[in-house]
């Protein structure tokens, strides 16, 4: 239980220093750098792997769940910037298998499959909630939490009696809104000023305290009895849904394109995105930002939304904002099929059939300190994800995953360690430095492998297995 409403708490943001590079951009003549070694946290005696999540970043109000870090109970200070990896020790006393993880703008969400305390699959949330994007959550004097420090237990509006039979299958967080994808519904809750809880837009809603504000919104969705959502993804103000069928829907803000209906004000029911994915059956959808990408079953590469900083670039057109879906012309060099892709703030990433990184945009992409801007893929060399020619025991090393967030980026490997870079200004990327931006690859020293990562503006929460 919060002990305390943290409404008062005011906002400490510590200084940080410059990043000085010593080492030349990657496009100079190459010079000997030292070789980071990677590391497997398994101990090949034992069969028994633990669920462990661990969290980093921006703790001052709450996101990361740990209530020391803002009431300390011995003589210590605050902790408003957790710049190392924090094995979230809530997770370890309830004995809680984790499945979803996600990270919006200064709160946090994830999902449990099972629990000493609690029975199946439950949602739980910390961090900010002046909107309701954790749910409602009241005192003992009747008041409402603004700001919860510790993970507390967001109730669905679901039949308990079914309870044993729920399951969550996938969860998102945008700046003020969150959704939840249930085998029983679609639920979102927080803000909705743009529509992008899916629900219709009610003038002068309050949406602090408010128990209304969590809604089945399944019952809003274009689609026939056959098809179902399989995957939905927050972007700031707008969200996507992905159907099982392969359609992607889109509702919220539409200012940059970002719905890609064809319209650029807002629609606050999710319908089908045109353009050129009519008829395309899409496996994967990615946003943070004001952007979407999208991933068809034969591995080509769609994109709608902002296009100020070339992220798309690639589908032959430099208009700023682009409003409807268009097949992104990925290079012939890059082998396919394409696996993944992400979509951050100004930046993308995708990874090819060879398992091979590659970046385009702008920003800290990856490459060094004076490779901020590309208006096509360039590769991220393997050597920076540890994997090194002169080393036979490294070279199968390979990526399996990207990730961004809206400043950040993350890679996980097949051996579970995790490498991130981008912005660093309140130690979201992990590495223990107090540096504003990192331009290349780091390993992040977590003790167990990575299974997934949610990257959030100004935090990260990373699920991880072990079984030592």
């Amino acid at each position: 239980m919060v002990k305390k409403n943290l409404i008062s708490l005011k906002t400490i943001f510590q200084e940080t220093r410059a990043y000085i590079h010593t080492t030349k951009c990657l496009n100079e003549s190459p010079i000997k750098i030292k070789q980071v070694a990677t590391q497997n946290f398994v101990d090949p005696k034992k069969e028994n792997f633990v669920d462990r999540l661990y969290v980093w970043g921006y703790a001052g109000v709450g996101a990361l769940g740990e209530p020391e870090f803002i009431e300390p109970t011995r003589n210590q200070a605050r902790v408003y910037t957790q710049r190392k990896p924090w094995r979230l020790r809530w997770i370890d006393k309830n004995k809680a298998d984790v499945t979803n993880v996600a990270c919006g703008n200064g709160f946090s969400l994830f999902s449990i499959s099972n629990s000493i305390h609690f029975k199946g699959h439950n949602l739980f949330g910390t961090g900010m909630n002046t909107q309701s994007q954790i749910g409602v959550h009241e005192g003992k004097n009747g008041d409402f939490f603004k700001y919860i420090i510790q993970p507390v237990h967001i109730q669905l509006p679901i039949d308990r009696q079914m309870n044993e039979k729920f399951r969550i299958l996938d969860i998102t967080c945008g700046r003020v809104h969150s959704l939840v994808l249930t085998n029983m519904g679609i639920f979102s809750f927080g803000n909705n000023s743009y529509g992008q809880c899916a629900r219709p837009i009610i003038d002068g809603e309050e949406y602090f305290g408010n128990r209304g504000v969590i809604q089945d919104i399944s019952r809003f969705l274009e689609m026939d009895s056959s098809d179902s959502v399989v995957s939905i993804k927050a972007g700031q103000d707008h969200s996507v849904f992905l159907t099982k069928n392969g359609r992607v829907l889109t509702c919220g803000w539409a200012a940059d394109g970002q719905l890609g209906q064809e319209i650029y004000t807002l629609n606050p029911i999710p319908s089908s995105v045109r353009g050129d994915l009519l008829g395309v059956k899409v496996k994967k959808i990615a946003t943070k930002g004001d952007y979407v990408l999208a991933l068809s079953e034969e591995g080509e590469v769609f994109g709608w939304g902002n296009n100020e900083y070339k992220q798309l670039s690639m589908a032959g057109t430099n208009e700023p904002q682009i409003g409807v879906s268009l097949h992104l012309q990925i290079p012939s060099y890059i082998r396919r099929p394409i696996m993944d892709i992400s979509a951050g703030g100004t930046h993308c990433m995708l990874l090819d059939a060879d398992q091979n990184v590659w970046v385009w945009g702008y920003g800290l992409l990856g490459k060094g300190p004076k490779c901020e801007e590309s208006t096509e893929p360039t590769q991220i060399p393997n050597t920076l994800f540890g994997a090194y020619k002169e080393i036979e025991s490294t070279l199968n090393k390979r990526a399996i995953s990207v990730h961004s967030g809206l400043y950040s980026s993350a890679v996980i490997l097949n051996d579970g360690n995790l490498f991130m870079w981008g912005r660093n200004k309140y130690g979201n990327l992990g590495i223990g430095e107090k540096m504003d931006g990192v331009h290349m690859p780091i390993r992040v020293n977590i003790p167990a492998r990575a299974k997934k990562i949610d990257c959030g503006p100004d935090q990260t929460f990373a699920i991880c297995k072990t079984n030592i």
